[in-house]
């Protein structure tokens, strides 16, 4: 029976033995669910809000683009902790906590009445949603894939774009119905009453809680599977994977696109109505990023699994630069939604080339710990876009300056990534759509 399933793995991917339906793709739509709710705590969740917001409690541009940056770099250190509770209570206790808390910090929102307040509401927004569930969300997958990783990955990550497409729009009309406080307890109140119950009920772990393999494959001798584990969990240490200039290289280009896209969207509303164009364009060029980010995060999992990813990430930072530089001189609603595009297809392909790297360069034992550090860095890093948004406009009257700086950035690091090759601990026998992807 293992040489037979060992020819035909492809006959088991998505029915076991016993005709069940393979529970990582319910896992899936979960993960795709936990992403989502994140997004009253994502910058492209805010951007709607932030006017309104610094209108009501007369702060500036710095002002305000500040407590973002203060409550987003703080929000950045407990990430690690939580990566760290997953490793130690798994992912379904931990998952179900940090909702219970983020769906507390909406509610917070709510109440911000000056700039500390406000600090601090962003602080548990962006520590508990886009840090703490994302992390844990974007973790998932991991433990219930591996040959298809990436091309599950991609659907993941679709439906992030999605909401990136239509959460800005859905917004504007809540804001429209009720003020912002509202459309926060709003928030909180959907993830306590409907996100947390079906998380509850239907999250699991890993595949052995539900009495399955990883991929779907059919259940082995205890012996054959702790061999299997074994070399799907070919595991670097903490201290091991940031010893690699892999690890380095691929948290640079994540942390970069952090800050930038970061910036850019917080700041995106002020910056369409310093061209003199409607804030609606801001809304049309979100939109555009999110479809575009769709389709690019399909295409960049699919191809994940069958080239280098380095060479994906590579590619996505010339497409990076290219739609920041429209961006920079674009001075039409035209030029906006191309930029929009470029930038959507840019990041699409990044992540779902990067997304799966992870898991596949470092293992699986200390994902937590190592996701952790990564995702720490991402967010510490989306701090400073807003605050040198907000910094430029106050001191030069305009945004070219930062733009422009914005624009050369990727480049050193572009150059960079054909090194990132995969660590030489990996030493373990693996099929040939694996060793494709790795090499």
């Amino acid at each position: 029976m293992a040489s037979s399933h060992a020819k035909k793995p492809e006959e088991t991917a998505s029915v076991s033995k016993e005709g069940r339906l393979y529970y990582g793709w319910v896992m899936l739509p979960l993960v795709i669910l936990g992403l989502v709710i994140t997004s009253p705590g994502q910058t492209y969740g805010v951007m709607v809000f932030t006017e309104p917001i610094r209108l009501e409690l007369d702060l500036s541009h710095s002002q305000i683009s500040a407590a973002y940056m203060f409550g987003t770099m703080l929000g950045a250190v407990p990430i690690f902790f939580v990566g760290m509770l997953q490793d130690r209570y798994g992912l379904r206790r931990t998952m179900a906590g940090c909702l219970v808390l983020f769906g507390g910090a909406c509610i917070i929102k709510s109440f911000a009445n000056g700039w500390f307040t406000l600090w601090l509401s962003f602080f548990l927004l962006r520590c508990l949603g886009p840090g703490s569930v994302a992390l844990l969300a974007g973790n998932t997958l991991s433990y219930w894939f591996h040959k298809r990783l990436g091309t599950v990955e991609g659907f993941r990550s679709v439906g992030m774009a999605c909401a990136m497409a239509v959460v800005p729009m859905g917004n504007m009309r809540l804001l429209r119905l009720m003020d912002w406080r509202w459309s926060y307890i709003t928030f909180g109140l959907t993830i306590w009453i409907v996100v947390l119950p079906i998380m509850l009920w239907l999250y699991r772990n890993k595949p052995e809680d539900v009495g399955q393999q990883i991929d779907g494959e059919e259940l082995m001798p205890e012996d054959e599977q702790t061999k299997l584990t074994s070399s799907l969990h070919r595991s670097y240490q903490l201290k091991e994977a940031i010893s690699t200039a892999s690890f380095w290289v691929i948290l640079a280009a994540t942390c970069l696109y952090a800050m930038i896209n970061t910036g850019l969207f917080f700041g995106l509303v002020s910056i369409v109505l310093d061209r003199g164009m409607p804030e609606t364009n801001a809304v049309l060029m979100t939109s555009a990023f999110g479809f575009s980010l769709a389709f690019a995060h399909l295409v960049g999992g699919f191809l994940s699994d069958r080239m280098a990813a380095r060479l994906l990430m590579f590619l996505s930072l010339g497409l990076f630069t290219a739609g920041l530089c429209v961006l920079w001189r674009g001075q039409s609603a035209f030029l906006l939604i191309v930029a929009g595009a470029v930038l959507g297809l840019s990041q699409g392909v990044f992540f779902g080339a990067s997304n799966p790297t992870w898991a596949r360069y470092f293992g699986r034992d200390h994902l937590g710990r190592i996701r952790g550090i990564a995702m720490t860095g991402m967010v510490a890093s989306s701090s400073l876009g807003p605050y040198l948004i907000g910094l430029c406009k106050d001191v030069t009257g305009d945004y070219g300056l930062i733009l422009g700086l914005f624009a050369v950035l990727p480049i050193p690091v572009a150059i960079a990534m054909p090194f990132a090759t995969p660590p030489m601990k990996i030493e373990v026998k693996q099929d040939e759509l694996s060793k494709s992807v790795l090499n």
